[in-house]
């Protein structure tokens, strides 16, 4: 049999294969990649719940109004104020 020098592989099984540590690292899974704290807790604790607070009240005051769109729209469904029907 002729040797040419190079070893046979079969297909699909060849390949340089990254070792776990290199996956890591190209992954960025490794704690080192993960953001580190930095200024007060307090702070960012007051940030967070400032804008938590924001979108509660603004969820809320859309609920209040929608509410109030059923409740007047179901009124003219049921014959109050027929004239204004066209309105929902």
């Amino acid at each position: 049999m002729y040797y040419s020098g190079c070893q046979q592989t079969r297909a699909g099984s060849g390949g340089k294969f990254l070792t776990r540590a290199e996956l890591e690292v190209k992954n960025k899974t490794l704690m080192d990649f993960l953001p580190k704290p930095e200024g007060s807790w307090e702070s960012g604790y007051a940030a967070f719940n400032n804008r938590a607070n924001i979108m509660l009240g603004t969820t809320a005051v859309f609920f209040v109004l929608t509410l109030l769109k059923v409740i007047y729209c179901l009124g003219l469904l049921f014959g109050q104020k027929k004239w204004l029907k066209s309105q929902c």
